[in-house]
């Protein structure tokens, strides 16, 4: 239930939408895009045997910009960007954990939604529920 009731924070277009800062319960908070899971930081997953590409579609882990520096938040990529592949050796490495199997056209109407000068949604979108299946 960590995700119920969170808004989309951050919308590129024609790149990705950013979801799963906890501040953004209340997507007016100063703090939203900054927060974490209560404990933490995670350890990045890069899998030599799951080199997965950041493709349209795909799910990646957000981080800080620095090794180690995920937690909570992750992004849906809404079109292919392999320089983000943890095994590309770019600048920065988003390592991909899920797919999009069903309503990736409500994810590319996420993308496409009229945004501030902080790419934060002009008008709120709130995820009610997060159903993770295998």
């Amino acid at each position: 239930g960590f995700y119920n009731g969170l808004h989309i924070h951050r919308v590129v277009r024609d790149f990705m939408v950013l979801f799963g800062c906890p501040y953004s319960r209340d997507p007016a908070d100063s703090r939203v895009g900054s927060g974490g899971p209560p404990n933490g930081n995670i350890p990045d997953e890069f899998l030599e045997s799951a080199r997965i590409s950041n493709l349209a579609g795909t799910l990646a882990m957000a981080n800080k910009g620095t090794p180690n520096s995920g937690g909570s938040q992750f992004f849906f990529n809404l079109t292919d960007s392999p320089y983000l592949d943890w095994f590309a050796n770019g600048p920065t490495q988003h390592a991909v954990f899920a797919h999009v199997i069903e309503g990736f056209d409500v994810v590319l109407a996420m993308g496409a939604v009229a945004v501030d000068g902080g790419n934060r949604p002009v008008h709120p979108i709130r995820v009610e529920r997060v159903v993770i299946r295998r």
